[in-house]
């Protein structure tokens, strides 16, 4: 009876190691689990680096977001896979190429050039516009601008500036790249200067909720076409770039697309 008395308990000491082994192993693998999900956490917001939530909207919208000072950017999903057609927000390039023709030919544009794209940027006129892309080629303007900025997701409409079809990221790219060729051409230059004083009317969007004093380069996009409103936000600052397309019901109005582009920027500016 001792004998069987002491074997029970030799069992009895067995399978309570046997149960904190396994209680022991199961606590280890929830830690490291757990530690396993944070850091995947912690990666996910490393590579997004900015916390973002949209309210509900009856917009389509896509986005893109560059910050080239510091080397970072944030984009919808869709930012390279879906497109928009630009509408104004073209114009930007449009001058860009007519004044990069000009230096080709050694001369700077005259006071009626000039006036044609001071209005084409500060008033958004298409009538300036479209003389001036006809006037380089029409859609080789367009072809020339998706080869010189490398573009992957812009599409040309064939005769219609403001039908090319482009993606956010696109258009943070194009921005750029004008930006870039500015530094290199006084005329350039000056035309992104038209783009800092642009009409009110047409600073909607992202301007709107900059800090107060912040300069900032603006060519907005915007048109109803069929039951939609296309509405397109591009503007940059202090290094930064933002491009928000919008497509929304017509009856909701030129406001709503505004105010899309204003909630993304209100997230994504200081």
């Amino acid at each position: 009876m001792k004998w069987l008395a002491r074997s029970s308990s030799r069992v009895l000491v067995a399978i309570f190691c046997v149960v904190m082994a396994l209680l022991l192993a199961a606590v280890g693998f929830a830690t490291w689990n757990n530690e396993k999900s944070q850091k995947s956490t912690m990666v996910s917001a490393a590579q997004n680096w900015m916390p973002f939530t949209m309210q509900p909207t009856e917009a389509w919208y896509s986005w893109a977001f560059q910050d080239t000072a510091n080397k970072k950017s944030m984009t919808s999903e869709n930012a390279k896979t879906e497109q928009n057609t630009t509408e104004s927000m073209i114009k930007l390039w449009i001058g860009a190429d007519y004044l990069v023709g000009l230096s080709e030919q050694g001369r700077a544009p005259d006071a009626a050039e000039q006036a044609l794209l001071r209005d084409m940027i500060r008033i958004s006129d298409d009538n300036a516009a479209e003389i001036l892309y006809q006037a380089r080629g029409a859609d080789a303007v367009i072809e020339r601008l998706i080869s010189g900025a490398d573009l992957k997701d812009t599409t040309v409409h064939s005769g219609w500036w403001s039908l090319t079809e482009m993606s956010a990221w696109d258009a943070t790219e194009m921005f750029n790249y004008v930006l870039a060729l500015s530094r290199g051409d006084p005329w350039i230059a000056w035309l992104v200067e038209q783009a800092r004083n642009v009409d009110p009317s047409n600073a909607f969007g992202i301007p709107q909720v900059l800090p107060e004093g912040t300069s900032y380069v603006v060519k907005n996009g915007w048109t109803p076409q069929g039951d939609e409103w296309h509405l397109n936000c591009l503007a940059g600052w202090d290094g930064k770039v933002l491009a928000v397309l919008t497509r929304y019901p017509v009856e909701l109005g030129e406001e709503y697309g505004a105010q899309v582009c204003a909630d993304i920027a209100s997230q994504l500016t200081p």
